[in-house]
């Protein structure tokens, strides 16, 4: 089963002109370009999950929002992996190279990065569809907080390395996905560095210049 097909079923394709994956060559599996011949991308059921396309497509474009340049430079993923999926809360899912067949898992909320699928046939067959299209934790998230808006992220309202919660019950909003990025992973990697006992006073973030300030 291709992408294209699948994400029909649940969701409009984004809108975008013919991308050509042969320009991804060198940088991700050859079974992800075979498997994706035109990567158009959209999002399934209920935005659980967001499949980036390519083209001319703003924030929605494999390119774009992958940059190594942009939100993901405060990031422990690799500066030549790609990412190509992102779950509605913001985790991220890339390959870290093409001669690595592996589908790699990054958490904005703790900065740290999981194999999650063996390679692509895998992550796409078992994990979408069979998982992710049924996903008991992302779906209760999604009843409580809502279908977040083109462009959005849900977000706890407090960081779950300040005691925040990831469950359903936990208190979420809507946040620009983007800006929620660059806060969530300057934000996690900064606490990571944080001597044990440590206590954090003030939080401060400047959308302006996405710069991130901690009282200690």
């Amino acid at each position: 089963m291709q992408i294209d097909n699948y994400l029909s079923s649940c969701s409009d394709l984004f809108d975008s002109d013919p991308f050509d994956t042969t320009s991804l060559a060198g940088c991700v599996p050859t079974r992800f370009i075979e498997a994706n011949p035109q990567l158009r991308g959209g999002y399934t059921k209920n935005r659980v999950h967001h499949i980036f396309g390519g083209g001319n497509l703003s924030w929605h474009g494999i390119e774009r929002w992958g940059n190594p340049a942009g939100w993901r430079r405060h990031s422990s993923i690799p500066s030549e992996a790609v990412i190509f999926c992102e779950s509605v809360i913001g985790d991220q899912f890339f390959f870290s190279s093409a001669s690595d067949p592996k589908v790699w898992w990054y958490s904005p909320f703790t900065n740290q990065i999981e194999e999650y699928a063996s390679d692509y046939d895998e992550f796409f067959e078992e994990v979408i569809v069979d998982k992710w299209g049924v996903n008991v934790e992302l779906n209760e998230i999604v009843e409580v907080a809502g279908v977040p808006k083109d462009g959005m992220h849900l977000t706890p309202r407090q960081h779950p390395m300040l005691g925040g919660s990831l469950d359903a019950l936990g208190a979420w909003a809507q946040a620009d996905a983007i800006e929620n990025m660059y806060f969530n992973v300057q934000l996690s990697a900064a606490l990571q560095q944080l001597p044990p006992g440590s206590q954090v006073k003030g939080i401060e973030y400047n959308s302006e210049s996405r710069a991130l300030i901690i009282e200690f």
